[in-house]
């Protein structure tokens, strides 16, 4: 393959990778919104004590970081989880209905402040560059490894041949070097969400207060246990249980938690461990006093 032709495959494919990520950034919001079904209520009079007070917080937050105030809503689930999402500026917060009825007043904060901490540190715009960025790698050396790996050798050049086997051997070395390539890629976005919700604990302790981040934390951590006791039978111990590392429904922050047992299966975490979380923001607690500044 020509050089020529290497720089216009990387090129298109430069552009697709762009054009995907400004539409995932930009569609975000509407996305979650449809398939969510996200009912907004931040333009509601008709709320009750806790949607209120959500609405109150984010509303002063925004007001006290001076970012447009993201629109607020609650989606029908059984789930207990919340999320941020969209561009800057054209933000959604929603919350499921389960974790509003589950959680009380200060375990709602602690989420709110989490939730808002994504959105003052522009984490879906870093989380989708950093994508970005390694997709423009990943394109990149998979074309060049490509255009080493497919060039005939001067047998098939002399006798304008194709070696079948050859090209098949080649073609599983590619698809494997592609995908350890792929996997270490994935290994750093991991890390960075992990780094970024761990910096969003710390600056929800800082909106809303330390305590009522524990709270939430604590809350998520509890009902965790209990999804693992059925009619008085742990199931954290059972051997089955053990080998798949079988998550349970519980969820915050798109995070599902999984077995304590620590293994390289860590690494493919979007959180990090709600122990891990408590026993940071814990350690922090001893340090400073947080007690929020809404």
């Amino acid at each position: 393959m020509s050089w020529n032709w290497i720089f216009i495959i990387l090129a298109i494919a430069l552009v697709v990778v762009v054009i995907t990520s400004l539409i995932s950034y930009y569609l975000s919001k509407w996305i979650a919104k449809v398939v969510k079904n996200v009912r907004r209520i931040d333009d509601r009079r008709d709320l009750g004590p806790k949607s209120r007070e959500v609405v109150r917080i984010v509303r002063e937050v925004s007001r006290i970081y001076k970012i447009k105030m993201p629109e607020v809503g609650i989606y029908p689930s059984q789930e207990i989880n919340a999320f941020a999402t969209g561009p800057a500026g054209n933000t959604l917060i929603a919350f499921s209905s389960n974790l509003i009825n589950t959680m009380n007043l200060q375990e709602i904060r602690g989420v709110v402040g989490h939730e808002l901490s994504h959105l003052i540190h522009y984490d879906i715009a870093r989380i989708l560059l950093l994508q970005g960025i390694f997709d423009i790698i990943h394109l990149i050396l998979c074309v060049l490894i490509a255009s080493w790996l497919f060039q005939p050798s001067e047998e098939e050049r002399r006798t304008g041949e194709l070696n079948i086997g050859k090209w098949l051997l080649k073609w599983i070395f590619f698809e494997i070097i592609s995908a350890i390539i792929r996997i270490m890629g994935i290994l750093v976005i991991l890390w960075y969400t992990r780094k970024r919700e761990l910096a969003a604990d710390k600056r929800g302790a800082e909106i809303v207060g330390i305590d009522d981040m524990l709270a939430a934390l604590r809350k998520l951590l509890e009902l965790e246990n209990k999804a693992w006791v059925v009619e008085g039978v742990d199931l954290t111990e059972d051997d089955n249980t053990k080998a798949t590392g079988e998550p349970n429904s519980v969820s915050l922050l798109k995070f599902n938690p999984e077995k304590k047992k620590r293994s390289l299966l860590d690494l493919f975490r979007t959180h990090p461990t709600l122990e891990d979380r408590i026993e940071r923001l814990e350690k922090l607690k001893k340090r400073r006093t947080l007690p929020g500044i809404i």
